[in-house]
């Protein structure tokens, strides 16, 4: 910040002899104009510095001994490469075996489960099917007959059953006449025969007007049935949908879901004994070395993501940074690179002010659209905003 003033105050002690030289050039006219100068004009002058795209110290989520560092300050690595190990202990892989093995048995269960309720359900659903095609032939059936005719068969039926049964009532009674008689005699054995063959021709008109009664009621019994066998059919399919047994469902899933969380746990448990990338980048530091203990408190490698550069700059009063907008653009200069300049934009206004001494700064972060290969972390640049 001193280093800022200087230059200012250097600025304006130019300014001002600039306008006295003015003056004196000008003696003969009465009166000099001298003009004011603010900082403004010429822009607003933060100096700032070299920060990567992103780094990050990274650390074991668990306390132990640092087995392996299979990388090397400097290294460029991407995202997932491990980066240092811990020895595995044997409970953690005992843990890890039991578990897998109860998933197993679990996953086996709930198989079975669900293949008993798909068989039922497919079972259901062919009776159901099988049962719909019965009942649409039983009223194909009973939709064919012609029951004004039946009707008609059935009173001409009738007619010859009342007719045959007074033609029996006669022959009995002319039997009754002869019945005392020699059965050897004529008039017996004529009577008899006509009282035999007058029951014969009224059982045959009774079994004919029976059979025409029985056809159209066995018609109209098998639709009331196939009717009635496919509602139940159809119950038991919907019944099916639900699964056979809810309860035994429901538990071979919740132990599943158990025993694959407890897998996923016991797998995190083994991953936590190794650290590795969290992105594409350069190792700028190792912390700890090999066969040293660790706790979750100590950081073991350090990484950045140098593939684009961003200057900080934590100088901006409340005075200028209402003068700065996201998406501006500002040269910088880089003390360690002397004569380049380079060019950047405006990413992010830090809303929250740090005091400094009495006074409001604001830190404002801008990316470098043309960096060098020659900028490294930390480097001192000078941030130029236009005014």
């Amino acid at each position: 910040m001193e280093k800022l003033m200087k230059k200012r105050w250097l600025l304006f002690a130019l300014l001002g002899v600039l306008a006295i030289s003015l003056a004196a050039c000008n003696a003969k006219q009465e009166t000099v104009t001298v003009a004011t100068v603010s900082p403004e004009s010429f822009g607003i002058v933060s100096e700032g510095m070299v920060l990567p795209q992103d780094d990050m110290r990274i650390a074991f989520q668990i306390n132990g001994k640092v087995t392996e560092i299979p990388v090397k300050i400097g290294d460029q690595v991407t995202k997932g490469t491990v980066l240092a190990r811990m020895g595995e202990t044997e409970i953690d892989q005992e843990t890890l075996t039991a578990a897998e093995a109860a998933l197993e048995e679990a996953q086996q269960q709930y198989d079975r489960v669900s293949r008993t309720a798909s068989l039922a359900n497919a079972q259901a659903w062919t009776a159901y099917l099988d049962a719909q095609v019965a009942r649409a032939k039983a009223e194909r059936k009973w939709e064919a007959l012609d029951l004004d005719r039946i009707d008609d068969d059935i009173e001409d039926a009738q007619e010859d059953v009342d007719d045959y049964k007074a033609d029996l009532n006669d022959a009995q009674e002319d039997f009754d006449k002869v019945k005392d008689l020699d059965e050897d005699s004529t008039r017996y054995k004529n009577a008899k025969d006509d009282l035999e063959n007058a029951q014969d021709d009224y059982n045959e008109a009774v079994r004919k007007l029976e059979k025409i009664i029985q056809d159209r009621d066995f018609i109209k019994a098998t639709l009331d049935d196939t009717k009635a066998t496919e509602a139940e059919a159809k119950r038991t399919y919907e019944n099916s949908l639900g699964q056979p047994d809810r309860d035994q469902f429901a538990l071979a899933e919740s132990q599943l879901n158990l025993a694959k969380a407890q897998v996923a746990a016991a797998k995190r448990t083994l991953g936590y004994h190794e650290i590795t990338a969290p992105f594409d980048g350069i190792v700028t530091d190792i912390n700890i070395s090999l066969n040293e203990v660790v706790t979750t408190n100590t950081w073991v490698v350090s990484m950045a993501d140098t593939s684009s550069w961003h200057v900080e700059t934590t100088e901006l009063s409340e005075l200028d940074v209402v003068n700065v907008q996201v998406g501006d653009s500002v040269e910088v200069t880089i003390d360690a690179l002397p004569g380049k300049t380079f060019n950047g934009v405006v990413e992010e206004i830090v809303l929250e002010p740090v005091k400094q001494s009495g006074d409001i700064y604001y830190t404002v972060r801008l990316k470098l659209t043309d960096p060098d290969p020659a900028i490294l972390w930390g480097m001192t640049a000078e941030v130029t905003f236009a005014g």
